[in-house]
């Protein structure tokens, strides 16, 4: 946060730049890796809220969040699925 304050983000927005300087954010939830055929009629952004959605409620009875909510201030289970829904 330093560096965001300081402006030495090097024009990466401050995402970017932690990933680049801390690496990936590590976390043991379990998040999917396609969209749900279910949601696959559906516009792509709310096809990978509700399979987000739905895997975070599933992962709610096995305790497979990896400890994440589902926003959060700096990035969530919601950020953290759409992201990788996005490839």
């Amino acid at each position: 946060m330093a560096a965001e304050v300081a402006g030495k983000l090097k024009g990466l927005k401050w995402k970017e730049f932690r990933q680049q300087e801390c690496g990936a954010s590590a976390t043991q939830a379990v998040f999917p890796s396609t969209i749900a055929p279910k949601y696959a009629g559906e516009p792509l952004d709310k096809a990978r809220t509700h399979t987000c959605a739905d895997q975070f409620t599933a992962n709610k009875a096995t305790n497979a969040n990896g400890g994440l909510k589902w926003i959060e201030m700096s990035g969530g289970y919601y950020s953290e699925c759409v992201s990788r829904l996005k490839g």
